[in-house]
């Protein structure tokens, strides 16, 4: 759950105030980050081992694509750390169309309805 409870926090928190306000933030709850090599990473599914990797991949990247991309390569339970990586990075950065019309693609046009109601309802909130 407290790992549940970061990713969610700092989704909100990046969202409001950006990726170094977020950072700054998590520091409380995960104040040493892993900035593992790519394949070097070992598998540990728990929070505590899955957060600190998130928020030194986070800090690390520049962009949405290059967070994933890291997420992936550091290995180890890449799954997760490249979800919570993601959402994290999409509320930073946003996803690039190319990426975004790519992965929109391969669903079907209920699930795709559903994600362009999400982003409307969003853009509602925040103004």
């Amino acid at each position: 759950m407290k790992g549940a409870v970061a990713t969610a926090s700092a989704i909100f928190i990046a969202r409001k105030h950006g990726k170094y306000a977020m950072l700054e933030s998590m520091k409380e709850f995960y104040p040493q980050w892993v900035n593992p090599a790519p394949g070097s990473n070992k598998f540990d599914e728990t929070c505590q081992g899955t957060m600190p990797v998130v928020f030194g991949i986070i800090n690390k990247a520049n962009c949405f694509e290059e967070a994933i991309r890291y997420a992936i390569a550091v290995g180890g339970d890449s799954d997760t750390i490249g979800a919570i990586v993601g959402s994290i990075a999409e509320a930073i950065w946003g996803i690039p169309k190319a990426i975004s019309d790519a992965a929109l693609g391969f669903l079907p046009n209920i699930m795709a309805s559903n994600i362009a109601k999400f982003y409307e309802s969003l853009a509602q909130r925040q103004k």
